[in-house]
């Protein structure tokens, strides 16, 4: 049985300073970031989340099969 939990957010304005380090535009609105599982362009509205990964910021949508696949390649890494 799946169960939802919170998880605690950054603010906005900590999320914009993070993707201008890593040379992404913090507006999100100009169609350059996509997720890296279904390759939809990423707005601020389907953000779900994002790990650093080869000292590249890799962002990933809030769609269930993105989190859960993106989730379990970060547990995979870890063991």
């Amino acid at each position: 049985m799946r169960r939802r939990i919170e998880i605690p957010a950054a603010r906005r304005t900590d999320l914009e300073n993070i993707l201008k380090t890593f040379g992404i535009p913090p507006g999100l609105d100009d169609d350059s970031v996509h997720c890296c599982q279904c390759n939809e362009s990423i707005t601020w509205d389907n953000l779900g989340g994002m790990f650093i990964q080869n000292n590249k910021l890799i962002l990933f949508c809030n769609l269930t099969d993105c989190v859960e696949k993106v989730a379990q390649l970060q547990l995979t890494e870890k063991d």
